[in-house]
């Protein structure tokens, strides 16, 4: 940071110049943080949450039942159909998790 006297007509000023690269910096800086901020909102958003949710608990279910992928696939879509008419009105999420709780209860 550079400081220079300025005198005028009866008083002297103050200044201060901020060098060019600081300037950029201080700017590259605040770009930065708002990016990983709104990157990280985005990330955390409800639908996401819910979406990467029941990805993980359908991938749970397909390790779990030994079959092709198309015929896991299958099963999958009819115990949630079945949970469907018996439960209406509930999330995707709580579907799979409830096949997947009824799988582990019958393994027992």
């Amino acid at each position: 940071m550079r400081a220079r006297l300025r005198g005028t007509a009866g008083a002297l000023r103050f200044e201060q110049k901020q060098p060019a690269a600081e300037h950029g910096l201080v700017t590259t800086s605040i770009v930065a943080l708002l990016l990983i901020v709104v990157g990280l909102a985005w990330h955390q958003r409800p639908a996401a949450r819910t979406a990467r949710t029941l990805r993980r608990l359908e991938s749970r279910y397909f390790r779990k039942v030994h079959m092709p992928p198309h015929m896991a696939r299958d099963a999958l879509q009819r115990h949630v159909a079945r949970l469907r008419d018996r439960h209406p009105g509930r999330g995707p999420v709580w579907y799979v998790a409830q096949v997947l709780a009824d799988l582990e209860r019958d393994r027992r």
